[in-house]
């Protein structure tokens, strides 16, 4: 008989030995939110807010300017590939793809500022 075997009998019987406690691997635990997520050459990597890699993913074609990372919240990281924007949640999860025009352009930082601080006169 093994011990496992042995220990779970125990315990069912009321015995005062404790089951076999099984460490959860990193693929089993739940990752919490994402920390933060970059871009190196053609790969996006995202790390929890412990620094820890979560998962990585192809950032698309170096070649192409507007492929790799767009942006990334606590709980989705948002790469375009070939005009498409992939979404993917803090397991690496693809959760969908949507097309790149279908996202609104960010407005410039000009746009951004009030349009009286936009005055050169002002100092």
């Amino acid at each position: 008989m093994r011990m496992g075997a042995i220990n779970i009998q125990l315990a069912a019987a009321g015995g005062d030995l404790p089951l076999p406690s099984r460490q959860m691997s990193v693929l089993e635990r739940e990752p919490e939110m994402i920390g933060n997520a970059v871009q190196k050459g053609a790969w996006v990597y995202v790390y929890d807010e412990r620094g820890r890699q979560i998962f990585f993913k192809p950032a698309g074609s170096p070649s192409k300017r507007k492929d790799g990372l767009k942006f990334y919240t606590a709980n989705t990281v948002n790469i375009e590939i070939s005009g498409w924007i992939h979404i993917h949640d803090a397991k690496g999860n693809q959760l969908r793809v949507i097309p790149a025009s279908a996202v609104p352009v960010a407005a410039t930082p000009a746009e951004r500022v009030p349009n009286y601080l936009n005055r050169r006169t002002l100092f």
